[in-house]
């Protein structure tokens, strides 16, 4: 592990996270899935930590992995996106119209 992150140029610190019994869990599709199921493990087993993680190709301490273990999944942050962008666009098409009835434009429904 200590060669691989040298030759991804992953900050020297790592060598401190890679001292004594350490495990690796990798996530090519969803970067929070990994931290999310060792954060359960950690939590169930009481026998071991986190020591942090590289995410991006960036060194990340135990802190941020516990942070990000616990975002939302990717589908749900996407689903969350798409419907706070539809909200407005929804609401002006109803004060467009509410504003064409007004004038008599538009056919009641």
């Amino acid at each position: 592990m200590s060669r691989a992150a040298e030759n991804a140029s992953i900050d020297s610190k790592i060598e401190e996270m890679l001292k004594g019994p350490v495990a690796y869990a990798f996530g090519y599709d969803d970067e929070v899935a990994p931290a999310r199921i060792l954060k359960a493990f950690v939590k169930k087993a009481k026998k071991c930590e986190i020591k942090g993680g590289i995410v991006d190709g960036k060194l990340t301490s135990a802190a941020d992995m516990d942070a990000i273990a616990d975002l939302p999944s990717k589908e749900v942050l996407i689903s969350r996106l798409l419907g706070s962008m539809k909200s407005p666009i929804s609401k002006f098409v109803i004060v467009l119209d509410q504003i064409a009835k007004q004038k008599g434009e538009a056919p009641e429904a």
